[in-house]
């Protein structure tokens, strides 16, 4: 009977200070206590291991809709290793990283490095830095040097005054349109195809295609939408 090395998985969200987690249990000596609280109020303690970036080959991009909302899934394989990053879509960090994914290289390694901090005006930055060969990758919706948006993205009417409730209309708009954009472009790269399609759509490396449980979803926890 021939037998078939096991592939470890590992189950990652990124948390409201830009830091990687995987959970762990509190005997681990290098574990760190997390005290959160969710949305609808209840607390709770978790222990985990903080990193702060993932590197190694995208192979697998999908959605989730679980019991606290839809989730972005990205895939990162380095060896037979496997680490499996739970992002909620309505938070900065998979916003961010949506509106980068059609211009990162499927078939090189690449480094996501997420972020959380204040700038000069003490505004809030959130998102995900993405390096691949050196080169940090850019907004695929948006020229930096015509300040304009690209491919479709919905624009902000600059001769409207928005309220708070408009504002939200907009965002929520926006990250609809990266789920479809993502969703008709990108994932068809890794589910439902053959192994031939998916050689040709990534330049000819073959990707790992497995599907994930609800279980080991359901592992990664709520905090994915901080």
């Amino acid at each position: 009977m021939g037998l078939t090395k096991r592939v470890v998985k590992t189950y990652a969200n990124i948390v409201s200070d830009g830091t990687i987690r995987v959970k762990t249990t509190e005997s681990n000596p290098d574990a760190v206590r997390r005290d959160y609280e969710l949305r609808d109020g209840t607390k709770g303690t978790k222990f985990e291991l903080v990193y702060n970036d993932l590197s190694g080959l995208i192979t697998g991009i999908s959605f989730y809709e679980g019991d606290f909302g839809k989730t972005l899934h990205i895939t990162i394989s380095d060896g037979e290793e496997k680490t499996i990053l739970s992002l909620g879509i309505d938070s900065n960090y998979a916003e961010d990283l949506m509106k980068k994914i059609p211009n990162i290289k499927l078939d090189e390694t690449v480094t996501l490095s997420p972020y959380s901090f204040e700038d000069d005006k003490k505004k809030l930055r959130k998102g995900i830095s993405v390096v691949q060969n050196e080169i940090k990758i850019k907004s695929f919706f948006y020229d930096t040097d015509k300040k304009e948006t690209l491919h479709g993205f919905p624009k902000v009417d600059k001769d409207k005054t928005y309220d708070k409730d408009e504002w939200k209309i907009y965002f929520m708009t926006t990250r609809k349109f990266l789920e479809k954009f993502i969703t008709e472009n990108i994932c068809q790269m890794f589910l439902g195809l053959s192994p031939e399609q998916v050689i040709d759509a990534v330049g000819g490396k073959v990707v790992d295609t497995s599907d994930v449980t609800d279980d080991e979803i359901a592992s990664v926890g709520p905090e994915s939408f901080d």
